[in-house]
């Protein structure tokens, strides 16, 4: 399709801003962190580490963002959309409604604990 480009979108400047790394690599460390922070503790862990729903629903919130803000430059400023980059936005936005029911119930639990 010819407004798919990844090679266009990934080699521009912006893709390297970041530590003067590919922006790949760090979303492949972010993705890492967001996978510890899902897989940490135990089935009770909005009960008994109110704090890691919490982080995953923050972590996974920043992602999101950060996947829409990517995706609107794409269109806006280059005028090609990457596909992978596409991918990754979509997965990033769909992770935060899964880890708000978990977050909400961690915010109780703290709550109750006042």
């Amino acid at each position: 399709m010819p407004f798919l480009h990844a090679d266009a979108v990934d080699a521009s400047g912006e893709a390297y801003q970041q530590l003067k790394a590919p922006d790949a690599a760090i979303g492949l460390l972010s993705a890492g962190v967001t996978l510890v922070l899902a897989g940490m503790g135990d089935p009770n862990r909005a009960r008994t580490m109110p704090w890691v729903p919490l982080a995953l629903a923050a972590k996974t919130a920043a992602d999101a963002g950060g996947g829409l803000y990517l995706f609107a430059e794409q269109v806006t400023k280059h005028r090609k959309v990457c596909s992978w980059c596409t991918v990754a936005a979509v997965a990033q936005v769909a992770t935060l409604p899964l880890a708000l029911p978990e977050a909400r119930a961690a915010l109780r639990r703290l709550r109750s604990r006042s």
